[in-house]
Order: structure tokens, then C-alpha cells, then sequence
């Protein structure tokens, strides 16, 4: 099940448990009936303040409940709910965004180059070498690198430098990316900012888009219509070849 589908189930069964209609969670989250409508048949999946306002509806006390897999181990969950509530709205919002972003990880394609005489490897031109933190994005012509020969379609082949995105990407690894031209919510981009090439994780918010990383010592910063942003490249969801 992906996130849109494990979101639709989800709010089916609050729905049931709370005797409530789809009307009334429109009603009583200030949500259109058009947009329950979509969430219901996991046609499209809300934004974070969004999710916050059907959670909130249902009386969780996380959002992050709503993307709980029915399947998953109960106590495990449990567990993971009671951590989440103990840490501040900050670091919820990140541990959301994180899981989002990891829910795609059925299609995931890890390879370990220390065993890569056991997996075929097909050898591709090197893209960019694209820093994490300093936004500096430095192509390449002639450079090649090798990744599984089942990888998923995409365009893009970078290597990562630097630290801002580690433990989740580390210095060396090589990623994947797909063109795209506009940001969705949790996904992790190569994007220009003023000039400037950054790998962030991306949160859309009301009037601004913040731009994060996994490494704490790095701070968020911040898009607005006075920047120029353009999108280059969406990081496959866990995709990363170890060198």
C-alpha cells in the first residue's frame, strides 16, 4: 500500500468508529467535500497542516497515526506514536516528513558496492557531484559510475557531497533522480535557489516552502515569491548505491 492508500483506509475506519460521514469531516476540518472526496479514494494526499486538521478531527494525537500501515505491527506502533508525542511539534513535523518520504520504500533498490560482484551493474555517465549543504552542483562530462542494472527509471545519476543530508544520504553516495518540474511535500529534490544547487528535503507550507535536512546541524531556510526557485530533479524514494 502507498501513503494515498493507506490514508484512504485509515480515514474509512475513523470514519466508521466515530459514526461520522465524509460530509461532517469536511465540515468539521474547514476541508472541502471535493477534497475528502480525493483522500477517501487515494487520489491525492494533503499537506501536512492538512493531515494535522483530519487528525486533529479524530482526536489523535499525531498526525503520523493517519499514515500507520493497518498491516504493521501494533506494538511497534504503539511505541513509535508514544516517542513522536514526547518530542517537540519541530522534530514531529521532520519525523512526519521522514516517514512520508520512506513509505515508498517497496520499490527500493539498495546496493552495497562492497557486494557488487553478486549484482549485476550496468555503468552510467555521472551527472553532477551535487553538495548537500553548500549549494554548489558541479557537472560532469565524461565521468561514469556503475549502479544495479535493475534500478528504476530515471535521468539524473549524482554522487552526494558533503554531510547536511546524512544519516538518510551520506557523503559519496550515488542517487538517482527523476526531471521534474514542480515540488510535492516530503520529497527529497536537487533544486536552484538564487542561483545556488541544493539536495533538500521539501515541505510545502502555507505561503512559503521550507527546504530541510536530516542533519541537525543544519538549519531549514525558506522560499518565497521573492526567491527564484526552479525544480531540477526528484530523488527517487530510497534509492542510494553505497560505493
Amino acid at each position: 500500500m502507498n501513503n494515498k492508500e493507506i490514508l484512504a483506509e485509515n480515514i474509512k475506519k475513523l470514519l466508521k468508529k466515530k459514526n461520522a460521514t465524509a460530509a461532517q469531516l469536511a465540515a468539521g476540518t474547514g476541508l472541502s467535500k471535493g477534497m475528502i472526496s480525493d483522500y477517501l479514494a487515494a487520489k491525492n494526499f494533503p499537506r501536512e497542516e492538512k493531515l494535522d486538521k483530519i487528525a486533529k478531527y479524530f482526536g489523535l494525537s499525531s498526525s503520523l497515526e493517519l499514515l500507520i500501515n493497518p498491516t504493521e505491527d501494533s506494538e511497534l506502533i504503539n511505541e513509535l506514536v508514544s516517542i513522536t508525542n514526547s518530542l517537540p511539534q519541530l522534530e514531529q513535523e521532520k519525523i512526519l516528513a521522514f516517514a512520508v518520504e520512506r513509505r515508498g520504500k517497496a520499490n527500493v533498490i539498495y546496493a552495497d558496492f562492497a557486494n557488487k560482484e553478486e549484482i549485476p551493474m550496468v555503468r552510467e555517465p555521472l551527472t553532477a557531484y551535487v553538495a548537500a549543504g553548500l549549494g554548489e552542483l558541479n557537472y560532469l562530462s565524461d565521468e561514469t559510475v556503475e549502479i544495479p542494472e535493475n534500478a528504476p527509471k530515471h535521468d539524473y545519476v549524482y554522487v552526494i557531497k558533503g554531510d547536511s543530508m546524512s544519516p538518510e544520504y551520506e557523503d559519496g553516495d550515488i542517487v538517482l533522480g527523476k526531471k521534474e518540474q514542480n515540488f510535492e511535500d516530503g520529497g527529497v529534490y536537487v533544486f536552484t535557489y538564487d542561483g545556488a544547487e541544493f539536495l533538500k528535503l521539501v515541505h510545502l507550507e502555507k505561503d512559503r516552502i521550507r527546504f530541510s535536512s536530516f542533519n541537525e546541524d543544519y538549519p531549514d531556510f525558506y522560499g518565497t515569491e521573492y526567491n527564484q526557485i526552479r525544480v531540477l530533479a526528484r530523488i527517487l524514494s530510497h534509492t542510494k548505491f553505497k560505493q
